[in-house]
């Protein structure tokens, strides 16, 4: 991503300062006319975070599904990446936006849990449905994170248990009788529920 940004700085100091502003402050036709003016990978995955934040969520639509028409693996990763990143505080209905067509565009995806700070595709999917999650737990209702959750491809109960857990201790902090009721009247196996409780109490 460092060099992603060297990229994108460069692009935007070519770019009038102005029409800089203009575009990203209040016209989305500017955003959209200058992001399509970029011609290197690096500097389309570096905007990615910007035309997200800009537009409303017809226009971020129609933009993800052309991209993935594309089957631009940078790209895939540059929205992965935009759907939670660890800087910004994304709109959680915009994240879903971004990665409900990646998941559906491939149905054998499995989501799995990622050890450290790698940056593989597999890494970055499994943190933004993460945080995705929780930022729905945070922001809007809990119940609808977890019904999201369960359209999901989790690659096995564990890892759907821990981001299950997850948005559980969001939602112990907001009203612990209301997520205690859910998860006892959750569909949810017995095994999966346990697990579920251990990750919320370790």
């Amino acid at each position: 991503m460092v060099k992603a940004a060297c990229h994108l700085s460069f692009a935007m100091r070519r770019w009038p300062r102005t029409r800089r502003r203009k575009c990203f402050s209040c016209d989305p036709d500017a955003t959209i006319a200058w992001v399509n003016s970029l011609t290197a990978p690096e500097d389309f995955r570096a905007a990615i975070p910007l035309l997200v934040s800009q537009l409303d969520n017809e226009r971020v639509s129609r933009k993800v599904e052309n991209y993935l028409k594309n089957h631009d693996p940078v790209m895939k990763e540059a929205l992965i990446e935009a759907a939670a990143p660890g800087s910004l505080r994304f709109d959680p209905e915009k994240s879903r936006l971004i990665l409900d067509p990646l998941i559906r565009q491939d149905p054998a995806l499995k989501i799995r849990a990622g050890e450290g700070n790698g940056l593989n595709k597999e890494e970055m999917l499994w943190n933004s449905v993460n945080q995705t999650a929780k930022l729905l737990a945070e922001d809007g209702s809990a119940a609808a994170a977890m019904e999201w959750l369960t359209k999901l491809p989790f690659a096995g109960e564990p890892d759907y248990a821990k981001t299950i857990g997850n948005v559980l201790k969001v939602w112990n902090l907001k009203s612990e009788t209301d997520a205690a009721v859910w998860l006892q009247n959750s569909a949810l196996s017995p095994t999966l529920k346990a697990e579920v409780r251990k990750a919320v109490h370790p």
